[in-house]
């Protein structure tokens, strides 16, 4: 889940999958209106402003491209990368726009590949340095860094133990087109109290004073198990 400004309201969005298909859309949650949708699974709905419109980049590795789509319909999407970026972030920070993500195939859950722009929606250049470091206990962008007393602060996932477990806070302490570095500062993890406890995959903030994040929990779900056993058998008979 994210927040973003429409017409003056600020509205929560998110992916809803649909385990029937194993395809997801961006919804708007208070509403349920659909955002976006197309013939390629979307998910992890970044919000971007360019141009005093707002924007919204989703994942969309299956499409092999990165573009941000308005919340106006009629209004042309914007492509970024021809790159399929899984849970891309960008932040402006000295000058430059700076690229996080991901890329499918390509140990998608631990190598992170950064890429810089001189404009938000300019053209992107890859790090020298890429993948730039590859740890699945602290790489996959997990929600909107942010600059706190001059810090840049970057939140990633850890999936050491599982997909989506808990949140690693780090700190950046160098970046250039050339240089990266980056250490851990904190970890947001789940209460064994809350009713979903079982992981932390996002955060992000929700206004000046809250912070939203979403949680896990396992629940049976049979759409979900047919389509596991239908993806398990057509990989045995394909052998």
């Amino acid at each position: 889940p994210f927040s973003i400004t429409i017409s003056g309201s600020q509205h929560i969005i998110a992916e809803e999958y649909n385990y029937s298909t194993g395809k997801g859309r961006i919804v708007d949650i208070q509403t349920g209106k659909v955002l976006l949708d197309n013939e390629n699974h979307l998910s992890f709905p970044f919000p971007i402003r360019m141009n005093g419109k707002q924007y919204i980049l989703p994942e969309c590795s299956a499409g092999n491209t990165l573009s941000a789509f308005s919340i106006v319909p009629s209004e042309p999407k914007i492509s970024l990368l021809d790159v399929a970026a899984v849970d891309p972030v960008i932040v402006e920070y000295e000058n430059r726009f700076w690229l996080f993500c991901n890329i499918a195939k390509r140990q998608n859950n631990s190598a992170l590949f950064i890429f810089y722009s001189e404009t938000i929606d300019g053209t992107y250049t890859a790090h020298k340095l890429n993948p730039v470091k590859i740890d699945i206990g602290n790489s996959r962008p997990a929600g909107i860094p942010v600059i706190v007393n001059g810090k840049l602060l970057r939140p990633a996932q850890n999936s050491s133990n599982g997909y989506g477990g808990e949140i690693i806070v780090n700190e950046i302490t160098d970046l250039t087109p050339y240089r990266f570095s980056e250490q851990p500062i904190n970890t947001i993890s789940p209460d064994h109290e809350w009713q979903y406890n079982q992981g932390l995959h996002t955060v992000s903030p929700l206004g000046e004073n809250q912070t939203l994040i979403d949680a896990k929990a396992y629940r049976f779900n049979f759409a979900n198990f047919k389509a596991q056993c239908k993806r398990k058998t057509g990989r045995l008979f394909r052998k």
